[in-house]
C-alpha cells in the first residue's frame, strides 16, 4: 500500500545519534599543524513523512463504522502499524497504544478538535488516525478499498491536521493481512538513520590523546571537559581547534544553538578549512 502526504515532506533534520564501530583515523600532513580525526556516527532524521515521534507518546486510533468485516480489517491494520513503530523506534511492546472509536455519517476525524481530543483522552501527545475504510469494488475475492490516516502532533506549534491517503485490494477478512497492511503504511514513520562523517582536530599532546579517547567512547562531556581546559592556550590556533571540536560534539548531540556558538567563537580566532562542513549542516537543521 503507497501512502502520499497530502501536505508537505519537510526537510530533513538530524536529531540524536547512536553509536557506531565504525571509526576512521586520518592523519594530516601539515607542519606544526593538526592532525584530523574522522569518526563515523550514525545520526538519527526524522521520518519519511516530517514526522518526528522521538520522545513522544503515540496513540493509534481506528474507526468502527459498524460493519464487522471493514472493522475488523482497520483493527488489524491498526496493530499491525504500531506494532512497527515500537521495533523502529525501540518501543517497549504495547507501548503504543490502540484505541477504536464510533464512526457515522456526522463523524469527522480529519478536523483539529477531534483529533486534539483523541489526544487528550488517549493520554497521548501524537495521535494517529485510521478513518472509516472505502470499499471501492470487488474482484476475483479481493475487496478494492480506500482509506486514509490522519496525524495531529499535539507537540507541534504549528497545530495542525496532516492526512495521509492510499488504496490496495485484498482479503479484508484475513488477519494476517490487516497486519502487513498495518506495518506497509508504517514504512514513512518509521525510524531514519544515515552515516555522517566527523571530523574532530587534534595536536601531539597528552590532553588531545584524551579527549580523542573520550571521543571513541561516545563519551562527550568528558572530552569537551578537556577541550575546554585547552582554551586556556596561548596559542589562538589551538584554541580555535579545541572551539570547533566543542561545537562539532555539541552538534551531534543535538545541541544545535550552543553549536552555532562556538563555531563562531572559533572562526574568530582562526577560520578553520573543517568549519565549512559543519556550518553547512547547522543551515540545513535551521530551514
Amino acid at each position: 500500500m503507497t501512502f502520499r502526504n497530502l501536505h508537505y515532506f519537510p526537510r530533513f533534520s538530524f536529531v540524536f545519534f547512536r553509536a557506531s564501530l565504525l571509526l576512521s583515523l586520518v592523519f594530516c600532513s601539515m607542519a606544526c599543524g593538526p592532525a584530523k580525526y574522522v569518526l563515523d556516527i550514525e545520526m538519527r532524521k526524522p521520518s519519511l513523512s516530517g514526522i518526528d515521534l522521538v520522545g513522544k507518546n503515540v496513540s493509534v486510533v481506528f474507526v468502527e463504522a459498524g460493519d464487522s468485516l471493514s472493522d475488523g480489517f482497520n483493527s488489524n491494520m491498526a496493530k499491525g502499524f504500531a506494532s512497527s513503530l515500537e521495533s523502529s523506534y525501540g518501543w517497549n511492546e504495547g507501548s503504543v497504544g490502540i484505541y477504536s472509536v464510533s464512526g457515522g455519517k456526522d463523524s469527522n476525524y480529519a478536523c483539529r478538535d477531534s483529533l486534539l481530543n483523541l489526544v487528550v483522552d488517549t493520554d497521548a501527545d501524537l495521535v494517529f488516525l485510521f478513518d472509516t475504510l472505502q470499499v471501492t469494488g470487488q474482484q476475483f475475492g479481493d475487496t478494492h478499498f480506500s482509506m486514509k490516516l490522519h496525524c495531529y502532533d499535539g507537540m507541534n506549534p504549528a497545530d495542525k491536521v496532516q492526512t495521509f491517503s492510499g488504496s490496495s485490494s485484498g482479503v479484508l477478512g484475513d488477519e494476517r493481512y490487516g497486519i502487513k497492511a498495518g506495518e506497509q503504511v508504517s514504512l514513512p514513520f518509521r525510524n531514519q538513520w544515515k552515516v555522517e562523517q566527523f571530523s574532530f582536530l587534534y595536536f601531539e599532546s597528552a590532553k588531545w590523546y584524551d579527549a580523542l579517547a573520550y571521543v571513541e567512547r561516545f563519551s562527550w562531556k568528558d572530552a569537551m571537559d578537556i577541550w575546554m581546559e585547552l582554551l586556556s592556550s596561548s596559542d589562538s590556533y589551538k584554541r580555535s581547534c579545541a572551539e570547533y571540536n566543542i561545537a562539532t560534539a555539541c552538534f551531534i548531540t543535538g545541541d544545535y544553538s550552543l553549536a552555532k556558538e562556538w563555531l563562531d567563537r572559533s572562526d574568530q580566532e582562526n577560520k578553520l578549512p573543517v568549519s565549512d562542513t559543519l556550518h553547512k549542516r547547522l543551515s540545513a537543521i535551521r530551514k
